[in-house]
This record gives structure tokens, sequence and C-alpha cells, in this order.
């Protein structure tokens, strides 16, 4: 008897070593999985409203228990916390004993509350601050001793933390890239290639079961970007901030390339081909109103889901005292921004999910319900609008890249596709229902993967720039479209209702003489009924159709600051919709519609700050109610609901 006791001890052992033997965390294709089961990760960053993210040093145990509590009961399932990077390495090769003891206490608090944790241990900068041991100030990225010492610290990291169950990762550094420009170094681009996969096999090294990303953004210049990123992470993670993105000058913070600038993102990071988070996305209450901010968590949250998102984690968690001063040597006012200078910052006032005693803001409420949301919905849901691929050129400068083309982004989601981004020279998936060129000319090895795909059917649009059918005629199809299609912001003039129309400033027009014509300042541009018949045009290419808009009116559109009240540029790309069983009409409303076995939902985000009416159409005769109520039924083959300003429904269908 004693010795089957024994013996049923002695397996119970086993089988727990063996089953925690297996990593927790683990990347999928598309989501993290979470001892194999695959979850949307929302979390958040954690900014405690005392001593900042000071608290390492100034240590508070009951109330990091507090915070981590609040967390698990607002639904937040992971928290990024930001150790800094002086506190925790004090020399190269030896931590501070008392530092790292305290963040195996953040650990143990978050396994009691079912909170995992992303640790990010090189940080150098935080909110616009360089905070740096005294042993790395020097080039980080090239100087080998500190190399040296970076890679103790992320092994050490990976060694210690990377087996305890509520780590889900572990991150480079916060902002780590910033370091660049604010030390003025000296780096190429190889260099912070080889920087990248020697700090990535140090944490392996630690613990190769332990997740790694780069928490940096998108990628925002040639020596950072998603490429160089991919290849040392299991994982991207984005950081969204309109106005750091250069947004603001050509919308508001609540306008449409404000709010569509998290889904680019997005699917910027998505074409590498890794799970894709959502890390940092944030703003004040001093810019917005309290519903604004509701809604501007709210939108963001579910849209990011939607399009496809790992995960979405909220900068930050607590509001910080308005009289907060940042007081440590380790500050080096050298390198850091002008408030910085003085321990003054901006950027963590004001974005907290909790105030600072923990009671929830607007921003908190938002998120708690968010999460609710997300929670019942779940994933594995398929999309199913029409797909439809932005064509880039393969560049690594970001930035630029972005204040270019999320305009036709934007443009394409007015016109309710599903809108993938995709390098050109990259082959076209058979899975595209179309694919749009905006206003650029293709390198050879597009020509070549795009021309394949209208030879074997594809429908591709092209504006400005004609790589296809140079001889076009006027006996080709003229794609006919209601009238003021195209407006400016100040005067009105519309593209297909008359012998003259008006660009917005620095726009262009391609005559029928191919000679290009550089316009500026609003200016009108008069031609001829022939050259008019020439403006918008349909010709078969092999078996597919190739579309051509001879002004580039994606330029025109970029241009000019908040044009979305009266440009309709999305009829344009509309002409290439292949039919679908359920469609709408309304350009500020973003939709998704998904189907997961038997269930179908649609969702429905108002981008607008008034009250819209989403007309939805169904071939069919559908019913459609509230996803999480059944509440607000309505049935037929033209449903018309009245959408709130910033709303965002979720709506099932019965068919």
């Amino acid at each position: 008897m004693k010795f089957s006791y024994l013996a049923a001890i002695f397996v119970l052992i086993f089988l727990f070593t063996k089953s925690n033997a297996q990593p927790k965390w683990t990347a999928g294709d598309k989501y993290f999985l979470n001892q194999g089961n695959p979850q949307f990760l929302n979390g958040i960053n954690y900014v405690p409203s005392y001593n900042w993210v000071l608290m390492l040093d100034k240590w508070d145990e009951k109330q990091v228990d507090a915070d981590i509590k609040k967390f698990s009961e607002m639904g937040i399932k992971c928290v990024r916390f930001i150790p800094l990077w002086h506190l925790t390495q004090p020399q190269p090769n030896k931590l501070d004993e008392t530092i790292m003891k305290r963040i195996g206490i953040m650990l143990d608090l978050g396994l009691k509350y079912g909170v995992s944790f992303q640790l990010a241990p090189i940080t150098g900068w935080m909110t616009g601050g360089a905070f740096l041991p005294d042993w790395a100030m020097g080039n980080i990225f090239t100087d080998k001793k500190i190399i040296d010492g970076e890679k103790f610290l992320a092994f050490e990291f990976a060694k210690r933390f990377g087996s305890h169950p509520a780590l889900q990762s572990l991150d480079f550094g916060n902002g780590i890239n910033t370091l660049v420009g604010a030390m003025k170094l000296k780096v190429t681009s190889k260099e912070i290639d080889d920087w990248m996969a020697t700090i990535y096999k140090a944490f392996k090294d630690g613990n190769k079961d332990c997740l790694v990303t780069n928490g940096i953004g998108a990628g925002w210049d040639e020596r950072f970007h998603i490429e160089a990123i991919s290849k040392s992470a299991d994982y991207m993670a984005v950081q969204c901030f309109p106005k750091a993105q250069g947004l603001l000058p050509y919308d508001s913070q609540m306008g449409l390339r404000s709010l569509y600038s998290c889904n680019f993102l997005v699917e910027w990071a998505a074409m590498v081909g890794k799970p894709v988070l959502v890390q940092e996305i944030g703003i004040s209450t001093n810019a917005m109103a309290s519903f604004q901010c509701y809604a501007y968590l709210q939108i963001n949250f579910i849209s990011s889901w939607a399009e496809g998102a790992a995960g979405y984690f909220w900068w930050g968690s607590h509001n910080i005292p308005e009289d907060y001063i940042i007081v440590t040597p380790a500050l080096r006012p050298e390198f850091s921004t002008n408030r910085m200078k003085k321990g003054l910052m901006i950027g963590d006032k004001g974005m907290g999910v909790l105030s600072e005693d923990n009671k929830i803001t607007p921003f908190g409420k938002a998120y708690a319900e968010s999460s609710k949301w997300i929670d019942k919905l779940g994933i594995g849901w398929d999309d199913k609008l029409p797909l439809c691929y932005i064509i880039v050129p393969h560049t690594t400068n970001f930035h630029e890249a972005m204040l270019q083309f999320i305009t036709p982004f934007i443009i394409a989601k007015q016109a309710h596709f599903n809108v993938k981004i995709s390098w050109e020279d990259k082959p076209i998936p058979t899975n595209a229902d179309c694919v749009i060129i905006p206003g650029f000319s293709l390198s050879q090895l597009g020509k070549d993967n795009i021309g394949t795909y209208l030879t074997n059917g594809g429908s591709v649009y092209q504006s400005f720039y004609n790589d296809f059918a140079t001889n076009i005629k006027l006996s080709d199809t003229v794609v006919t479209l209601p009238k003021q299609v195209l407006y400016t912001n100040s005067r009105e003039g519309d593209l297909f209702g008359r012998n003259s129309f008006t660009l917005y400033d620095v726009a262009y027009k391609k005559f029928s003489s191919d000679k290009t014509t550089k316009l500026a300042n609003y200016t009108d541009v008069k031609i001829s009924p022939s050259t008019f018949q020439e403006a918008y045009v349909k010709t078969s290419i092999g078996k597919g159709n190739y579309y051509f808009l001879s002004t580039n009116m994606e330029e025109s559109v970029r241009n000019s600051f908040n044009p979305w009240d009266k440009d309709e540029s999305y009829k344009v790309y509309a002409a290439l919709k292949p039919e679908s069983k359920i469609y709408m009409e309304n350009k500020f409303i973003e939709l998704f519609h998904k189907m997961r076995a038997d269930q179908e939902i649609l969702v429905l985000i108002n981008h607008d700050d008034r009250f819209q009416d989403a007309i939805i159409y169904s071939n069919d005769d559908i019913t459609l109610a509230d996803y999480f109520t059944n509440n607000d039924k309505q049935n037929g083959t033209m449903i018309n609901y009245r959408m709130k300003p910033y709303e965002v429904k979720v709506l099932k269908i019965n068919r």
C-alpha cells in the first residue's frame, strides 16, 4: 500500500514536471498561444502613479499588490513593465539583487492575480528622457564592452524570469532606437542588425523557450525596420502615436488618419508574417473631451482586434500627479527632450486607465468594457469583405511610407474592403479581389508580379502612372461614377461632371498626350471633352481588368487637411469591388464582416463626431441583433442603424 502511494506521488511529480517543461507562452502564425490555446492578449503598460517607473528604487509592495489586483479586476491579462536600466544593472557584470528581487515579487503577484508580464530590461529611454548607467555612456550599439554588459543583462533576465509562469515575454527595451538620434550615435544598418541578433541570442541563451520581441514600433528608419526587427523577434510589437508619426498636420486627434493609423501599423508589420501586438497606444485627457477619451480607446481596441492584431496594450496604467518631477542622477539631460532636462514630463500625465488613487478613469471605463467584448467575441473569425491589397514600394523608410500610403488605405476602408498592404516585389496572393497601386510607378519586379496577377484574371487599379496599358483608346470602357467624386476642402470641383476640375495643393494630372504637368495651389485645369473621357478607364489585360485614373487622386487628398467631409474618392476604388451578399454605404463607418463556424457578425465603427446612418444591404432576408444583448433586432434586405458619434456596434447575423 505504501509502495503504491509513493508510486502515485512519483507519477504526479513526473506529469507535473513534464507539463511544466513546455513553455506557457508561444507564438502562433497570428496569435499568442497560452499553453497551446490561441488568444487575443489585452494588456497595459504599467506606469505607477507613485514614483513613476522609479518605483523599483522606492518600493511599496502593498501599492504594487493593489495595482495588479486592480488590473485583474478590469480584465487586463498582461502588464508590460519597464525597469530602468540603471536600476537593474549598476555594473556591466553585476545586477542589483534587491531590484531583481522586487521584479520577481511583481511576477509572483501577477501569478497570484492571473496577470502575465512583459519585461523590457535594456531601457535607456523613457518618455523623452535618457536614463543610462554610467558604464553605458557610449555607443550602446557598437561598443564591445557595453554590448557585453547588455548581453549579460539579457541573459540574466531570461535565465531568472524566463520560466516564471507569470512571464509572457521579454522585450529588448523601451524606445531603444530613439537613443540613436538623441545621443547622435554613428551606426550603420548592418551594425544595428548585428546588434539585434546578438541581444536576441543572449535572451535565448538564457532561456530558449522564452518569447522575445523588440518593442520599438513598426520600424521608424532605415536602421530599425520591420524586416530587420523580425529576424530578432518572435513577434512584432507596434506603437501608435499619431502626433509622433506626423499625422496631425493632416487631420485632428480624432480625424480619420489618426483613427486608422493603428490599423495601418498592424497591416504594415503583418507583412513579415508574424503575430502583431499593438504594444503602445495612448493619448492624454488634456487633448480631448471625456466622451472622446472613451471613444478613442474603444475604437482603436475593437478595430485592432477586428484588423487581426494579436493583442492591444494601452499606455499607460495610471495618471501621474501634475506636480511630479523626476529626480535621479541617471537622467541624462544632454540626451533628453527640453522638458525632460528638468525632470518635467508631459506624456504620462492624463493617459491612465486609473487615477492616482486607483479609481477608473474614462479611459479605464472604455478599456474594461472593450475587454469584456473581446473576451466574449474570442478569435478564429474569418474576414468576408472583398480583399484589397495596397501595393507599396519596398522601402525601409516607414515614416514617409505611412504619410504617403495611409491615405489610399483609408480610401479603401471607406469603400469597405478588407485592406492589406504588400510590397510590390512580392507575388500577389491568389485570394486578392483587387490590387491598388496608388500614385507611383512600379519597379520591373513589381510589374512582373502584378502583370502575372492581371494575366491570371486579377483586377488592378493605378493612378497617374500607367504601367500596363499605355495604348489606352477611347474605345476602352470608360468607368462612370457619380458626380462630385473629388473635392478640395475650400473650393468645390468635380472630376466627372464637367470640363474642369479642381485639385488639391501640389496635385498632378496626366494628359492624353503623355505630357505630365505639375499643378499647385488649387489650379483649375481645363480639359477637352475627348481628354475628359480618358480620365478613368477600364481595359482588359489577359483574363484580368486594369483600371487607370489619369489623376494622382491619392496625392491630392493627402495634401489637404481633413478633406473627408467633401471628398468621395472611395467611389473610384469601389468600382473594383466584386459583388458581395452583404454591403454597406457610408464612408465614415468602418465595416468588418466576419464568420466563424455557423456564426456571422458585422462590426460597425463610426469614425465621425456626428450621427451616421449605416444602411446595410443584403441579397437575402436577414435578421440583425446586438451581439451581446440580442436586443435591437431588425429584419429585411435593407436595414438602417443610426449610429451615435464614435459609436461601435457588433451585430450578429441570422439568415
